[in-house]
């Protein structure tokens, strides 16, 4: 037998008792099996685990009897909120497992009327079992069930005293009548006839009257409508909502609730074929629409707008587009309305000029002007909110004011409006886009007259920015005004503003503006006079970048002095560096064989600022950068255009250090 071989010199030797074999692989079902049973065993020790919940059912549901249940709630009540987890652990599982049998024995509890307490608790599990947890399920409440529990919960409703109970009950029983009527048995008819009886009573039973208008605000369209009923008392039922929303006005609660009533006949006017009530009720609620105290009560009046403006109701609302475009300028225009009132507002106003723009053409057309002015503000004002419904809304108001007139309106109003407004708090920034924002819509109209007035108007906007930056630094420069200091000159974040302007309106209105090309150069040059200093000129430099590239054309009478600017060796910021390298580049792509004569030139300025930018370092390192990548480009720019133009060995020759920086 051969003799196993040695084992490695230095190496310990095997323990005989000690497995060195790897331990086995855990598969991925050992896992689960582990952490299953760890959560058991951390698994807090309740009520329900390791509990049979049948014998607790059949005890609380199976009888007849309500005493044990009642009994459960009781205790359940006078539990410490710290224990109570463990039995409202059994309603949720009851009103998971036995739905129908758990709501039914609530409703017989219910209908003994017991102590406020334990009703205050049957009311709420009635609610969180029918509409929390069972109410996207409308079949899991059986048809059988439903017409015993109805008759139940009803009388409940007719006995209940306290308020505070009412709002959650009338949920339960919307909730019920919607469940019945998906099973088309005829409806809930008794409850249609509690309701007219609450309202048609001429007694001084207010309590009575609330709960029958409730039940009739909150009911939806579908369940409420019942032709066969409503055929002998739709007409009596306006006539008397009517008279109470008039007469209910010292009781602002009532006639909420009256308001709200009404809504909901108007919601099955056109379906009954009740064209003339339906007219009245629609023009009694455009008037009553914004008066309560309470905004959040308004809002919701004004969605509901929304809704119904959305529906099939062209009978009803034909004719009435005018008043409902009134009534929600009045809105729009109160003082102190919301931001989310004045959005559902004009959200009406959309879809209403969505469903009838022909008409709503007529309608605005017939504004008059100092009504559109005022409207105009509104939208203005809802643009530059810092909510982004609130500024589409703002815009879709105005386009709906630009039938006026053909927008010439708006165009002029918007321009009072930023040399008023916002000229006076000198919001920058905010001035201007909203000048860009109404040009654009200006020339989305395709209309000459307002696109010359307002191409006209830009000019006059940048070219007083323009002027008033020269102005300000000849104020500084005047000895007269010394003890002004540069308080007065444009600070860098009005310097920027100014350049984002003229930038954005020369992209956008390229076309319009071009006429005006040769003013704008000849506006900006005039920074670059004798007695302005250099931090100004530098701003001219940067206007200048921006305005060549657009105008290509327009500059050639300026080249001299612009690359005489761009070429003179200044301190200046970090910016103005960044600025004379992008303008060195620009001038080498339009200026053609008049920038031949500087190539080598502006080669050389290029190299010292793509080494000044690598000079630069700590916290200004990323600015030094900025500076070399440009120049980098400018240089990318001349080699492209003006090859045959460089002098080849002096550029070698100040160009191998740079790179070797570079590198």
């Amino acid at each position: 037998m051969e003799s196993s071989s040695p084992p490695p010199p230095h190496s310990q030797p095997r323990h005989p008792y000690h497995d060195t074999s790897p331990p086995p692989e855990t598969t991925f079902y050992h896992g689960v099996a582990d952490k299953r049973r760890k959560l058991e065993a951390n698994r807090s020790d309740s009520l329900l685990y390791g509990f049979d919940l049948r014998p607790t059912a059949t005890a609380l549901l199976d009888s007849n009897d309500v005493e044990p249940l009642l009994i459960f709630i009781d205790d359940f009540t006078q539990t410490p909120i710290k224990k109570k987890q463990s039995k409202k652990k059994v309603f949720d599982s009851l009103a998971f497992h036995y739905p129908n049998s758990f709501i039914l024995k609530l409703a017989k509890l219910l209908s003994h009327n017991p102590p406020l307490r334990i009703r205050n608790e049957v009311v709420s599990l009635l609610q969180e079992t029918l509409i929390e947890k069972h109410g996207n399920n409308y079949k899991i409440i059986r048809c059988d069930m439903l017409i015993d529990l109805n008759p139940l919960i009803l009388e409940s409703f007719k006995i209940e005293i306290q308020e505070k109970l009412l709002p959650q009950l009338t949920n339960i029983i919307v909730d019920l009548a919607a469940r019945i009527h998906t099973f088309r048995i005829g409806g809930w008819v008794e409850l249609l006839e509690y309701i007219v009886s609450c309202i048609s009573s001429d007694s001084d039973d207010e309590l009575k009257l609330r709960k029958g208008l409730m039940l009739l605000a909150d009911l939806p369209c579908d369940v409420v409508e019942n032709k066969e009923f409503w055929k002998n008392h739709y007409g009596a039922i306006h006539e008397n909502l009517v008279n109470r929303l008039l007469v209910e006005s010292d009781n602002e609660d009532l006639q909420a609730l009256t308001f709200d009533s009404m809504f909901r006949m108007l919601g099955i006017a056109q379906p009954l074929e009740e064209y003339e009530i339906g007219n009245s009720i629609l023009l009694i609620l455009l008037e009553f629409i914004d008066q309560h105290s309470k905004e959040e009560i308004v809002v919701k009046r004004v969605q509901n707008l929304v809704d119904f403006v959305c529906m099939d109701v062209d009978v009803i609302m034909n004719g009435k587009e005018m008043i409902v475009f009134r009534a929600m300028l009045r809105i729009v225009e109160k003082n102190d309305a919301s931001r989310e009132l004045r959005c559902a507002a004009i959200q009406v106003l959309k879809e209403l000029s969505e469903v009838r723009w022909n008409i709503m053409y007529e309608i605005i057309y017939e504004i008059s002007d100092a009504n559109v002015e005022r409207i105009i503000m509104v939208s203005l004002n809802m643009m530059f909110e810092s909510d982004e419904q609130s500024s589409e809304l703002g815009q879709v108001l105005l386009n709906l004011l630009s039938f006026n007139d053909d927008g010439i309106l708006v165009i002029r109003t918007a321009t009072d409006f930023f040399r008023t407004t916002y000229a006076a708090s000198r919001d920058w920034q905010q001035c201007h886009e909203g000048m860009i924002m109404v040009a654009a819509f200006a020339d989305r109209r395709q209309n000459d007259v307002t696109g010359l007035v307002f191409t006209a108007e830009l000019m006059k906007i940048m070219t007083d920015e323009i002027n008033h930056i020269r102005e300000k630094a000849q104020e500084d420069g005047n000895p007269g005004t010394a003890k002004r200091g540069s308080e007065y000159l444009p600070d860098e974040k009005r310097i920027q503003s100014i350049k984002i302007l003229i930038s954005a309106i020369t992209v956008t209105f390229k076309d319009r503006l071009s006429p005006y090309a040769e003013e704008l150069f000849s506006t900006v040059a005039q920074l670059w006079g004798h007695d302005v200093p250099d931090s100004v000129k530098a701003i001219a430099v940067s206007l200048f970048n921006t305005l060549v590239p657009q105008f290509p054309d327009k500059w050639q009478m300026y080249i001299d002095i612009y690359s005489y600017e761009l070429l003179k060796s200044r301190g200046g910021s970090l910016h103005a560096q960044w600025e004379s390298a992008r303008g060195i580049g620009i001038c080498a792509m339009f200026g053609g064989h008049n920038f031949k004569t500087i190539v080598n030139v502006a080669m050389l300025k290029l190299y010292s600022l793509l080494e000044y930018g690598l000079s630069i370092k700590g916290e200004k390192s990323g600015d030094g950068a900025d500076i070399s990548d440009m120049a980098v480009s400018a240089i990318g720019k001349i080699c492209e255009f003006h090859r045959e133009s460089i002098d080849g060995p002096e550029v070698i020759i100040f160009q191998i250090p740079i790179l070797i920086a570079l590198n």
